[in-house]
């Protein structure tokens, strides 16, 4: 698997990235009713094959899953990204303080505020987002950054230097996009112009585009503004389909 520079983070991941958070069931991943060692044999699989990129959130209830493969792996040799729905330095902190506990880790690469729907609600969690900052300063997260599903938060933070990592929607079908992908194309190159990392989620639509898979997650892949690209996967079958056609793809670009 391919792996690549996450903007200025000083961060490489690979460019595909297992995601934790897949069609989410009241709030938690479907992923979170697999047996922990299930879906951690899953990810173990996933960094042999060189996926080791790997993203989850406070709300999947996945943390037991990744610790489970982490605690079977090279620490430095996988890259973890969470988020945190905190809106004060407190709630930040916790939050972080329970990703570690829980993930069974010192650190996290990258921890993200989690979906704010408008550039207002982003300004209004700027408290969290410094406190994150303190935190990487401390060596417990090694970068920090926004995910979101909305256009306008998405153009507001592009450039931004307290922004390091952007996670946003984007797929060729523009499902679960809330302005034509023209736009996000604009925004996320401006964002990765500017050293930004530009991670690209709902590769298959929560499910929607699986039957386009090669389509959808090649298409992603062929963007020069996206580092990396997340796809959620269930099983072995899923996996070996995904990097397949990953691999596929960027060897037939090199």
């Amino acid at each position: 698997m391919n792996s690549t520079a996450l903007g200025n983070t000083g961060i490489t991941v690979s460019r595909l990235c297992f995601g934790t958070g897949t069609t989410k069931i009241d709030c938690e991943s479907a992923q979170s009713k697999l047996p922990v060692d299930a879906l951690g044999s899953l990810l173990v699989e996933a960094h042999r094959l060189g996926v080791t990129f790997w993203d989850t959130a406070d709300n999947y209830n996945t943390y037991a899953h990744v610790a489970w493969a982490l605690a079977r792996l090279p620490r430095n040799e996988v890259v973890i990204t969470s988020k945190t729905h905190a809106a004060t330095a407190v709630g930040a902190r916790a939050s972080l303080d329970e990703a570690l506990r829980e993930l069974g880790t010192d650190y996290l690469d990258v921890m993200l505020l989690h979906e704010p729907d408008s550039p207002e609600e982003f300004e209004e969690r700027r408290a969290a987002l410094q406190e994150l900052h303190k935190a990487k300063r401390e060596g417990k997260i090694r970068s920090v950054g926004l995910s979101t599903h909305a256009i306008l938060t998405l153009e507001h933070v592009a450039g931004l230097a307290d922004i390091e990592v952007i996670l946003t929607n984007f797929n060729v079908a523009e499902d679960h996009m809330d302005a034509g992908i023209e736009h996000y194309r604009a925004a996320m190159q401006q964002a990765h112009a500017a050293g930004q990392g530009v991670v690209s989620m709902k590769t298959l639509g929560e499910g929607r585009l699986a039957h386009r898979k090669q389509e959808t997650i090649t298409y992603s892949l062929s963007q020069p503004f996206i580092h990396s690209v997340v796809v959620g996967m269930m099983n072995a079958h899923e996996l070996d389909e995904n990097v397949a056609i990953a691999k596929e793809h960027l060897h037939a670009r090199a």
